[in-house]
């Protein structure tokens, strides 16, 4: 990937990559409570990488971790428009207070809305109109609220048509099995009682610009299947481990709809369109570093860094 890859906002655009899992330490949030979503900052080209694995695979773990990903790299190609309905959880590690029930409780909790068309067009809004982006294929236009701008990162040609994929959401808008392979550490920790209809993954970073956005991401999936042949898999849930250790987001996808009108619109065009600058914004555009070697490739693997 070129080191022109856009960098956006860690909190929202890390928003479609992996889904909600947790380990035997890290109990997922109940459904009133629920999961995270993707990087939102690529590995930039000749980003160092994370010298240790933090898990060993075994040659059977392995094999049912790539079958999954290649099941979930088949289900992916077929998705030309998606949309979602999610609700997203804010947890604050070290000022946060306790729920009724003892539990830690989120410092907000805030829904929103995905929409997708293949192969690079985005939209990701809060309903409190605190975080918003719309990719259009050629841009990316990052509303923030905060600052009253709209910032627009254009993508040179060389992305186009796969920014989606390989830049800021590689999990929900769709995978490669090797590309995502290369990136992360992965291995399936799927609870007993939950695998007749759902895989829990547990992501770790093999890039320190990754690593500067999340810890790990822990991604749970839900797939239907026929005779043992795998008829649906979709993302359900991300549990985002921010990189303290401490907070984390979690997102939890509803009314999730694949190759459909979106509802409430007349057409794809009026939810990918090139915004308008809100009265009291401002327009900025802002151009992506350059003269960077791109990273390794699934083909082209870079070795660890040795200690």
């Amino acid at each position: 990937m070129s080191s022109r890859t856009v960098r956006l906002s860690s909190s929202s655009l890390l928003l479609v990559v992996a889904f909600c899992a947790s380990t035997a330490s890290a109990q997922l949030p109940s459904p009133t409570t629920s999961l995270p979503i993707a990087p939102a900052n690529p590995p930039q080209p000749g980003s160092p990488q994370i010298p240790n694995a933090p898990f060993t695979l075994t040659p059977q773990e392995e094999a049912v971790l790539d079958r999954v990903l290649v099941d979930w790299q088949n289900m992916s190609a077929g998705v030309k428009t998606f949309e979602a309905a999610f609700t997203r959880w804010d947890y604050d590690g070290v000022f946060g207070a306790p729920g009724a029930d003892g539990s830690q409780a989120p410092k907000r909790v805030v829904n929103g809305t995905l929409r997708y068309a293949a192969p690079d067009k985005g939209y990701y809004d809060l309903s409190d109109q605190s975080e918003k982006w719309i990719c259009t294929g050629d841009a990316v236009f990052e509303f923030r609220a905060d600052l009253k701008q709209v910032r627009e990162h254009p993508l040179p040609p060389d992305l186009r048509g796969k920014a989606i994929a390989d830049g800021p959401m590689p999990f929900v808008f769709g995978i490669e099995a090797g590309k995502t392979k290369a990136r992360y550490w992965m291995r399936i920790i799927t609870p007993p009682e939950k695998q007749g209809d759902q895989v829990w993954l547990e992501v770790y970073p093999k890039y320190g610009q990754d690593a500067a956005n999340f810890l790990k991401i822990d991604v749970v999936l839900k797939f239907e299947h026929n005779n043992g042949q795998v008829t649906k898999l979709e993302p359900f849930a991300l549990n985002m481990h921010l990189p303290n250790g401490k907070d984390r987001t979690v997102y939890q996808f509803s009314n999730m709809q694949t190759n459909t009108i979106f509802n409430g619109f007349k057409n794809v065009l009026d939810v990918f369109v090139r915004p308008g600058t809100p009265f009291g914004w401002q327009h900025q555009v802002v151009e992506a570093p350059t003269g960077v070697d791109p990273p390794p490739t699934a083909q082209q693997p870079q070795q660890p860094v040795q200690r």
